[in-house]
């Protein structure tokens, strides 16, 4: 069978510095090569709930998949691997359309609306200049590509013109020059954060490649950096330096988990960045479970969708609208570097909507070239992302409210003393409109390494 492969690779770094540390790299604001001139991007600000649901469940099935049963030190973005898939479903046909968008929970009277949302929330968060968005599809140039494809795809990339997003034809996309491209691509986009992503040449039946660099860089709050320093802070029990992020706010939630629905209580926190609706969500067990395995075991029962649905809906948004509990959070610094990989071989054990995609039998792209039938071996052969994450003193950033602004009535009970020194997920969020949605998830199990 002669196979014809499409390959996907993401970078993502997550790095909270001061921005004199490192300069921002301003991304292109001009119309893609690919704007379509009739596309007009459509003004949904307040995009609907039904897309936000979409969007946190696709990342709760993103997070079952790439996330082990025995948690160890990782970051992923499933806002990236999302971004990179996106341009990718509207090719899609039959059941393996059917079941992608199952997978996305997109209803197929509703993709229309859902992929102008997600443009939207792409371009304002560029915007932000918090999150640096980058997007290519660049494809063979033996491959005919359907003329309605070609529209989508100008139509998409146009709906986000902040973003530096792109579609090309080459003829060298198996060739170490084009090997040579998307290094050189990614290290510019990343400043230089990861000079190579890709060290071999690709499969000589590769034909189209998608390609998402999501960069954050974020400060903390100006009047807060540096954060103060505990040299003495202690991480399951081992010496690890930790910083400080004081006057913020927490609240203790109550989950259930497995099957037998037992309650477990949770201390979850914000730590905001400088730039409004943006920031760190930190969970821990209330208490501490007795053994590392044991607090490690627990965080596969804690998730952002979870967070949000089973609780008290007022205890929630009170979290993101400045009110709950005064705290201060000791953290340690850390940095992750992990690489995570989506293939066939990802979805022996499930049933997931993604499998037909990734199947050379029943994949089925004849929305993008009337060649990718299901049988022809055009399928999706391999997902890549490689992520940083950092945190120190100097970076992150969010809610401009002050604490007096927080609490009203009555004198301010004292301020609680939270530290995460054993096992803790962590949460990029971005409140694009009232409620928040996750671009980044983290799980913190063992002493991190830490920035110099």
């Amino acid at each position: 069978m002669h196979l014809r492969i499409i390959s996907l690779f993401f970078y993502t770094t997550v790095i909270f510095y001061s921005e004199l540390a490192l300069p921002w790299i301003i991304a292109s604001t001009t119309p893609s090569p690919c704007a379509s001139k009739e596309s007009q991007r459509k003004d949904t600000r307040n995009y609907n709930s039904d897309f936000r649901y979409s969007f946190i469940q696709t990342s709760k099935s993103f997070s079952t998949i790439l996330f082990p049963e025995d948690p160890k030190n990782m970051v992923v973005s499933t806002y990236c691997y999302t971004a990179a898939l996106y341009p990718l479903v509207l090719g899609m046909e039959g059941e393996t359309k059917k079941s992608a968008l199952e997978f996305f929970n997109i209803n197929n009277s509703d993709q229309d609306d859902h992929f102008n949302h997600y443009a939207t929330v792409a371009e304002n968060l560029q915007k932000k200049r918090i999150l640096m968005h980058t997007s290519a599809v660049i494809i063979d140039e033996s491959l005919e590509i359907h003329p309605k494809y070609e529209k989508k795809i100008k139509d998409l990339f146009g709906s986000m013109p902040s973003c530096h997003a792109w579609c090309e034809t080459r003829r060298d996309i198996s060739a170490q020059s084009f090997v040579d491209y998307i290094n050189k691509t990614v290290q510019t986009k990343t400043n230089n954060a990861i000079p190579s992503l890709l060290t071999d040449t690709l499969d000589s039946d590769t034909t189209i490649v998608s390609l998402s660099v999501i960069t954050l860089r974020a400060t903390w709050p100006e009047y807060k950096i540096p954060l103060d320093k505990d040299e003495n802070f202690m991480f399951n029990g081992e010496n690890c330096p930790g910083i400080i992020y004081s006057h913020t706010l927490g609240t203790r939630v109550s989950l259930e988990m497995g099957d037998d629905k037992k309650a477990v209580n949770w201390k979850v926190s914000i730590l905001p960045f400088e730039a409004k609706k943006t920031g760190v969500l930190l969970a821990m067990t209330d208490t501490d479970q007795g053994s590392l395995d044991k607090n490690k075991e627990m965080l596969k029962y804690f998730s952002f969708s979870d967070f949000e649905a089973q609780i008290h809906q007022m205890n929630c948004q009170k979290l993101f609208d400045n009110q709950g509990i005064r705290v201060h959070v000791t953290l340690p610094k850390l940095k992750i570097e992990t690489e995570t990989h989506i293939n066939k071989g990802t979805f022996k054990k499930t049933a997931d909507g993604l499998n037909h995609a990734f199947n050379p039998v029943t994949a089925d792209f004849t929305g993008l070239s009337l060649r990718a039938t299901p049988g022809s071996g055009f399928y999706i052969g391999n997902m890549m992302q490689k992520s940083i994450l950092i945190i120190d003193e100097y970076g992150v950033e969010a809610a401009a409210a002050t604490i007096s602004d927080m609490i009203g009535g009555g004198a301010p009970p004292p301020y609680q003393e939270w530290k995460y020194n054993r096992p803790f997920k962590l949460y990029i969020y971005s409140c694009d409109g009232l409620k928040p949605i996750p671009l980044f998830e983290a799980t913190i199990v063992t002493k991190p390494t830490h920035t110099p």
